[in-house]
């Protein structure tokens, strides 16, 4: 990926880990570590929250994966 594309899909990246880790129940949020990790940072967090409801008895369970789902898609087609 062009160093200008990462540039650009850092920042929506980065926040869409921190959503998945807040809707996970994460305690700490994720730190700005640089355009490079962001996709790791992505790929543990939503790892984190597939295992947070499958767990859970939540009835909003369903909803949360929906909204990750479309959020994670969002950044995808940035």
């Amino acid at each position: 990926m062009p160093q200008s594309a990462l540039a650009r899909k850092a920042p929506p990246g980065l926040a869409l880990a921190r959503e998945l880790a807040r809707a996970s129940g994460a305690p700490t949020e994720v730190p700005d570590v640089g355009g490079f990790v962001v996709g790791d940072q992505i790929a543990v967090t939503a790892h984190d929250l597939a295992l947070t409801l499958a767990t859970t008895d939540d009835p909003t369970a369903d909803r949360t994966l929906t909204e990750a789902l479309a959020s994670i898609a969002a950044v995808a087609a940035l």
